[in-house]
């Protein structure tokens, strides 16, 4: 015969004395505060308690099935889930209760954030999600076929749901995608905590105990010295917490005394940099934690919130042509807070009348970077100065090195440079009375990746061709 025991302790744990609710499988307790709490088990069964457990008052739960959860966000408000869907919801601490139960599946726990947002946790994976107070649901995966024990929200994003045969699985978009979480274990995982944002244990098979000191991103096995199967666990601070199982095991944990402090940054950087967080370099937005290691494993947290600010967007337009008398206004666009242009112009706009390339490069008030470059030629023809044949560079784009070839019908005196977007000339080479077939290789693996300009020039002629450094 099967004998349910509730134990209580005024002392931290250190005596228990036995109370006797009348129930014949006590599923779950929740203690809202130090006197009032509620218990649930088989048969629909809902009992709460005003004085500390000394006496347990029935309440109608108006359904037979297994309650097996019971979670109060406030002395007024809780919900309880259990099998065969199983659902109620009540608003005045249990006087009456309503049922909201949902299809067919067992619900394993029942988590509450506030007075809209839940989660249940189920079979083969199963996650719902509420955000109207449990009247409607929306079924999330797991991405498992195991059961899923227990869940528990950090906050609106984040969370963990442990399940059989060591399964943890985190979420950081509320409950949209569930990632894998390494356990260290195949046994079964039935409860979850968090006393805090980092600190959090988990409860199993085999007097199984799990630790986490970053929010569940890793888990590290702790002595509980029990092989008792451990069914719950809870903690009232990182200092103090309890683990119960099977054959009446209670365990109590006595932490160091000393809490995780953490201390909240925030960090920017423009698209397309990086920043050591987390231990590694970042470069996309969220959020970060790094724990410096302190005396006596009081450690403390640097939790960095990162934002990542988009370039700015320069369109000086297409490389043009233009007629020998005229000019043409180049224009970077208003609202930045500096401009650098290959003239030596720090203005917006600048007015151009001779062939060459121009580029800018201009700051937001981000202190991000964006720049762009434009070819104009200046002719009274289209093709005036432009040099019989175009030059071609390949492999473009590159990762620096690449080969340039031009085919030239005469022998000319020509001059071959290698250009930044900033009109800087890298490469120059002077190339003597050279016909036909001429190819040469060009390194600019030394130099940073972006667009770079090989230009070929015969007196008053030229060729352009843009080369992207990858």
């Amino acid at each position: 015969n099967l004998k349910i025991f509730i134990e209580y302790s005024i002392d931290g744990g250190i005596s228990w004395d036995s109370l006797f609710p009348s129930v014949s499988i006590i599923r779950d307790i929740f203690m809202i505060n130090d006197s009032r709490g509620w218990i649930v088990g088989n048969s629909g069964a809902i009992k709460r308690t005003i004085d500390s457990g000394q006496s347990w008052q029935t309440q109608s739960s108006g359904t037979s099935s297994a309650l097996v959860s019971v979670f109060f966000i406030n002395p007024d408000t809780g919900w309880v889930s259990g099998g065969f869907g199983a659902l109620l919801k009540t608003v005045n601490g249990g006087s009456t209760w309503t049922d909201l139960s949902f299809g067919s599946n067992a619900h394993y726990d029942v988590f509450f954030l506030d007075a809209d947002t839940g989660f249940i946790s189920g079979p083969s994976g199963k996650i719902w999600k509420s955000t109207d107070g449990g009247t409607n649901w929306v079924q999330q995966s797991a991405g498992t076929t195991n059961v899923m024990q227990a869940i528990f929200m950090l906050n609106g994003s984040t969370g963990i749901t442990v399940g059989i045969g060591g399964l943890i699985r985190k979420t950081t978009d509320g409950g949209a995608n569930w990632m894998p979480i390494t356990s260290g274990t195949s046994e079964d995982l039935n409860d979850v905590t968090f006393p805090s944002p980092l600190k959090g244990w988990i409860s199993g098979g085999n007097g199984t105990i799990l630790s986490t000191l970053d929010g569940g991103d890793t888990w590290t096995a702790d002595s509980s010295g029990s092989t008792e199967y451990l069914v719950g666990v809870d903690f009232l601070d990182e200092n103090n917490g309890w683990a119960v199982g099977a054959n009446g095991t209670i365990l109590h944990f006595k932490g160091t005394g000393c809490a995780i402090p953490v201390t909240n940054v925030s960090a920017a950087i423009c698209l397309g940099d990086s920043i050591m967080l987390g231990g590694s370099y970042q470069t996309t937005a969220g959020a970060y934690l790094d724990i410096l290691p302190g005396a006596n494993s009081c450690d403390s947290t640097i939790e960095t919130s990162l934002s990542v600010y988009p370039l700015p967007t320069i369109n000086l337009g297409t490389d043009t042509t233009i007629c020998g008398s005229c000019s043409l206004t180049l224009d970077a666009g208003a609202g930045y807070t500096s401009y650098s242009w290959s003239t030596g112009a720090s203005s917006q706009t600048i007015i151009v009348n001779t062939t060459g390339i121009y580029s800018v490069q201009v700051s937001d008030i981000n202190d991000c970077i964006g720049s762009d470059t434009i070819m104009v030629d200046l002719s009274t023809g289209l093709n005036e100065n432009r040099i019989e044949n175009r030059i071609s560079a390949f492999p473009n784009p590159n990762t620096g090195k690449f080969i340039i070839e031009m085919h030239l019908a005469r022998a000319e005196y020509r001059e071959l440079k290698i250009l930044n977007v900033l009109g800087q000339v890298l490469i120059s080479e002077k190339l003597i009375q050279i016909s036909g077939t001429y190819s040469k290789q060009i390194d600019l693996s030394r130099y940073p990746k972006g667009m770079y300009f090989v230009k070929v020039q015969c007196g008053n002629m030229m060729e352009v061709e843009k080369v992207i450094v990858r």
